[in-house]
């Protein structure tokens, strides 16, 4: 049986509560391996079905230093702002620039999928 099929025992079946409502970003935070220059072009083969032809890259991740560099928990933020930018100082900041939504990930729900995944799954 290859290591990471279906039948290792690593399969979950439906997602957990910790892994259930994560951000596509927190997703990326907590991967093993993330990839890279997904790109997929259908082409009218001689055929005339269609075909998908791209080149992917898949690169390892390590997620464990993860828990150090996160945001400090919110009783220490203090003095922390939230910065966005817009762009040079050439362009002009409009109501739809400033409504923008940043993007943020959870802490809390971060460390909650790590803790779950290290509990329950031996590749973390």
């Amino acid at each position: 049986i290859p290591v990471r099929s279906y039948a290792n025992g690593i399969w979950t079946g439906d997602l957990p509560d910790p892994l259930k409502d994560l951000s596509f970003l927190e997703e990326q935070c907590i991967a093993r391996a993330r990839s890279t220059k997904c790109m997929f072009k259908l082409e009218l083969g001689p055929t005339g079905q269609y075909a998908s032809c791209g080149n992917v890259c898949i690169l390892p991740q390590d997620p464990s230093p993860l828990s150090t560099c996160l945001p400090p928990p919110l009783s220490q933020l203090h003095d922390e702002i939230c910065v966005i930018l817009v762009g040079s100082p050439d362009t002009e900041v409009t109501i739809d620039t400033l409504v923008k939504t940043p993007l943020l990930v959870h802490r809390s729900k971060i460390i909650e999928a790590l803790t779950w995944l290290k509990l329950h799954n031996p590749l973390y």
